[in-house]
């Protein structure tokens, strides 16, 4: 063999591939996934695949002569389908742009070691640029690729992890104490709005749940205890929760004052002894017992 020893490990492409593809599907079944081994298939599997399929029609009167038809032919639609299962390492794999790079920067250095000292795939001539091209055209379609993929995973994610969210919901999380209002649902966060009119969007970054201004990522803080707790709805004399279907009446006593009623909160209410002199002030305590009950 021509090739210094120092140089095989460059040499094998498909095969390569195919080992990564194997050994990355195998790893993410048992929940033992390698981010970087997952990089390495996704590119490796669409670049030689593909890279192949471009040899093989650009090359054609090199290999399709003879009794070599057959075999290259099925060389074609083998390395077309290899391209094609790349994409299956989305549906397994936990790729993140930090691998991505790590398995971008492998496969320009791979590429680069190639057409300097010719460790690429036997072509059978010396006119070999339009192979170099095809090469790192694919290498680098591959990392746009697998950035464009990792971007919308992350955003299909966050609007599954979303889904019971609506606008108009009354929300709470972290040890917040007043809810607040969700403004929009999209592109993979969640606005909210405070009670005095402070905004806020809800993201994720991989499985971690952050909150931060409007703009202002650099200062996120963990959004722990995410959750939705209804509101309070006035019927006549009566407040329902949306959520938990408490409730808090008004009544009029025999002596004609006025006092709050409730079976859930009945030793929590301060009702004065003889009750409120008029309703008006019994409404007014029923508001301020509610809103420090958000969650009914």
């Amino acid at each position: 063999m021509s090739t210094d020893p120092l140089l095989w490990i460059f040499v094998p492409a498909s095969p390569i591939a195919t080992l990564f593809f194997a050994a990355s599907i195998y790893l993410n079944i048992n929940d033992e996934g390698l981010p970087v081994l997952d990089a390495l298939s996704f590119i490796s599997n669409f670049k030689y695949g593909l890279w192949t399929v471009f040899c093989l029609i650009y090359y054609s009167d090199i290999f399709f002569t003879g009794n070599s038809v057959g075999l290259y032919s099925f060389m074609l639609v083998s390395h077309f389908a290899m391209a094609a299962q790349a994409f299956l390492l989305f549906k397994w794999g936990k790729i993140g742009v930090k691998a991505l790079v790590v398995a971008f920067l492998w496969y320009v250095f791979n590429d680069l070691i190639d057409y300097t000292f010719s460790t690429h795939t036997e072509l059978y001539t010396e006119y070999t640029l339009p192979a170099e091209l095809a090469a790192y055209s694919l290498t680098f379609t591959a990392f746009l690729l697998g950035l464009l993929l990792i971007q919308k995973d992350r955003i299909q994610k966050s609007c599954v992890k979303f889904e019971k969210f609506r606008e108009g919901d009354k929300i709470l999380f972290n040890d917040r104490k007043k809810p607040l209002t969700v403004d929009e649902i999209e592109d993979g966060k969640m606005a909210v709005k405070g009670p005095s009119g402070g905004e806020y969007e809800i993201y994720y970054d991989g499985d971690t749940r952050l909150v931060a201004k409007p703009g202002n990522r650099k200062y996120a803080s963990y959004c722990k205890n995410l959750r939705k707790v209804g509101k309070w709805i006035k019927k006549g004399d009566k407040w329902v929760h949306s959520k938990t279907e408490a409730s808090i009446k008004i009544i009029r006593k025999d002596n004609g004052f006025w006092t709050l009623k409730s079976e859930k909160f009945h030793d929590e209410l301060e009702n004065p002894m003889y009750g409120f002199s008029n309703k008006e002030a019994a409404i007014e305590e029923g508001e301020k017992f509610i809103g420090k009950r958000p969650e009914g």
